[in-house]
């Protein structure tokens, strides 16, 4: 049955497949290495405000995303080992950023939630990357964008569902 216009065509494995997965896979390499880049990181940290390293940034970013967490989580979410994440969450919590919470199912474990001042800081950090972003696609339609938003939530929702089922097979 042939397909409908409006159905894409799942990628093959024939030599114009090759050649476009190959265009993808540069084109990815590249935009993570310049979005990386901590002279980036550096440049919207001081245009947002924000006087923390990238791994304390990330930190509060995934404190903020997840709400209270415990450190397990935090250091799950992050990639990163408890120990690692727990001197983050000191750091974070001396400069006033994040506070312990009591973990209301389990009164002996605490959760760590931002303060106020957390919040703000990753409100103005955002705040900056939206412009930086909106800078970079100022030539691009509205269109355009939303195209772009639509496909990278897309991708992204696939590579966390990848690395959730690589984690299941591994705990087989």
């Amino acid at each position: 049955m042939p397909r409908s216009s409006s159905v894409p065509a799942r990628a093959g494995s024939g030599p114009a497949d090759d050649a476009r997965l190959a265009d993808v896979e540069r084109a990815f390499t590249r935009l993570m290495r310049q979005a990386t880049q901590p002279r980036l990181y550096r440049r919207l940290a001081a245009a947002g405000g924000v006087n923390l390293d990238r791994a304390a940034y990330a930190t509060l970013v995934r404190v903020e995303e997840a709400g209270a967490a415990r450190l397990t989580d935090l250091a799950e979410a992050t990639g990163v080992d408890i120990s690692t994440v727990s001197r983050q969450v000191r750091a974070l919590e001396s400069q006033g950023l994040t506070e312990r919470q009591c973990d209301p199912a389990d009164q002996r474990a605490f959760r760590i939630g931002l303060t106020p001042a957390g919040r703000e800081v990753v409100d103005r950090a955002r705040r900056a990357r939206r412009q930086a972003i909106g800078d970079l696609l100022s030539a691009w339609t509205a269109e355009e964008q939303e195209r772009l938003a639509t496909l990278l939530g897309r991708l992204a929702d696939e590579i966390a569902s990848s690395a959730h089922d690589l984690d299941l097979e591994a705990a087989r």
